[in-house]
């Protein structure tokens, strides 16, 4: 799996008991696997051997764990755990984890926010990147160019952000071009991902040119973002008997992602027909080495139908699955299937839990869903207070339902002061994203004046509007205020 070979650097402490020695060789192995199962995808792996070696003491091995933590790479998103690892390896004087630790001081991420040491930490980890920069490692040039992008603990101009990052576009391509595969894998993913300015544009027939070089030379990632330009036709002819080619080479180095992908293309019949055994083969390949968007894939073909057939009880086994690792749709889905009974017995109290979890997150639906529940006392006590706080954080992400939600509330004085202006405001942003009910009710607002000048003409707009909708009442009563209005043809 990979080529990369990760060297613990001879001022790294590597603790041991009285009970047992590890020989150092035995140790930087473990990272190594780490590193192979995180590029990988496999992220249950890669924990299991970066804390094996995070517990040794090896300084990469701490940083790489807590960024596990602090992404939420099959695992739940923890910034204390995040923190407490960043700082054992930022004391071994890791750059980053240096530098992720003034980010964590600096907005309050698992330790309590403190700008001072915010700044020592930013200027540590300066100190260490411009040491490795100067020598020539791409990657410290990179952070660089980071800092003076966000101002961490250094103040330059822009000139600066751009050096930085021509310099290591340099740097690699100096060793891609002497055959180094990591560094043609890295050098696609520089100009993938580019910038808009000279020297680090983005390009993406040149990221296809040096992907293709490090695919060869057998880097599984590379191999992988190989299969995506292909199947998305960037910087190559799409093409989806390579882009299946590809992620083969990949799929067969343990790499989950391209699983993954090999049998979603099974399941929309991309360059292959569509094939039930070989969608399930890998899907469940992916899924069942812990691949958390595999089990939300799986779920979600088994609650919606696979084999021409739904099994609401595996797409609940899987979704759970993913929901365990953080994955924050599949948390909503679990609440979502709680709710109605679907693979699982009904148990509001554990819906809202999981609402409770993916709207943690951020995720939209789940806002507007433990609003309803705070709304209804479904799972939890009714408040209609919380119930207004959780439609208006998902109505100002311009999700209709939570805006329809909202101005109901404010219409009925419920949670929230009685405000006809304000619910006929969020009944307007519903209507325009072709909420039928929200357009039905802004016509009965203008037909009445509520919150609104009267307009017939602006109601009439709305109802007419409102009988396109599928919402069989809704257009009923629609119809129903048009005839009433003396409407033509309702």
């Amino acid at each position: 799996i990979g080529k990369k070979t990760i060297s613990i650097k001879e001022n790294e402490m590597i603790s041991v008991t009285a009970k047992e020695v590890i020989n150092k060789a035995v140790i930087q192995n473990w990272v190594e696997k780490g590193k192979q199962y995180d590029d990988n995808y496999n992220y249950k792996q890669a924990l299991y051997w970066y804390q094996k070696a995070a517990e040794y003491g090896v300084a990469i091995a701490q940083y790489e764990l807590a960024t596990m933590y602090f992404l939420k790479k099959g695992v739940e998103k923890d910034f204390k755990k995040a923190f407490y690892w960043y700082q054992k390896a930022a004391e071994q004087g890791h750059g980053n984890a240096q530098r992720y630790m003034g980010k964590m001081y600096r907005f309050g991420n698992g330790v309590e926010k403190n700008e001072e040491k915010a700044s020592d930490w930013f200027n540590k980890a300066y100190v260490e990147f411009k040491k490795e920069a100067d020598l020539g490692d791409h990657v410290a040039q990179n952070y660089l160019g980071w800092m003076y992008q966000y101002g961490e603990g250094v103040k330059g101009e822009y000139k600066d952000v751009i050096y930085w990052f021509q310099k290591e576009r340099t740097t690699l391509t100096k060793s891609a071009e002497k055959g180094e595969a990591m560094a043609q894998y890295n050098l696609g993913k520089s100009y993938q991902s580019g910038f808009g300015f000279e020297g680090v544009e983005r390009d993406d027939k040149k990221a296809f040119e040096w992907y293709q070089k490090a695919a060869e030379q057998g880097i599984a990632a590379a191999q992988y973002n190989l299969g995506g330009m292909y199947k998305m036709g960037k910087g190559v002819e799409k093409d989806y008997s390579k882009a299946l080619k590809w992620y083969s080479k990949a799929a067969e180095q343990g790499n989950l992602a391209a699983q993954r992908q090999i049998g979603w293309m099974y399941f929309k019949g991309e360059g292959v027909e569509r094939d039930n055994e070989k969608i399930i083969y890998w899907m469940e390949k992916a899924a069942g080495e812990g691949y958390a968007e595999a089990q939300e894939k799986l779920g979600w073909l088994y609650r919606f139908g696979i084999k021409d057939k739904r099994d609401y009880k595996k797409s609940f086994y899987w979704y759970q699955k993913a929901a365990e690792q953080g994955h924050e749709r599949s948390q909503y889905v679990v609440g979502e299937m709680y709710y109605k009974g679907q693979g699982v017995e009904k148990n509001y109290e554990k819906t809202f839990m999981w609402y409770n979890n993916a709207a943690k997150l951020g995720n939209t639906n789940a806002e507007n869903s433990l609003g309803d529940m705070y709304h209804k006392g479904e799972g939890i006590e009714k408040d209609d207070k919380k119930a207004v706080f959780w439609y208006q954080k998902a109505a100002d992400k311009s999700f209709s339902f939570a805006q329809f939600n909202l101005a109901n509330m404010y219409q009925n004085g419920w949670g929230v002061a009685k405000d006809d202006e304000k619910a006929f405001y969020w009944y307007q942003r519903a209507a325009r994203s072709h909420h039928q009910e929200a357009q039905f009710n802004l016509g009965v607002m203008f037909s009445k004046g509520q919150g609104i000048e009267k307009d017939k003409e602006k109601a009439i707009k709305w109802f007419k509007k409102a009988t396109e909708g599928r919402d069989r009442i809704v257009k009923e009563n629609a119809k129903k205020a048009l005839k009433e209005m003396g409407v033509e043809g309702y």
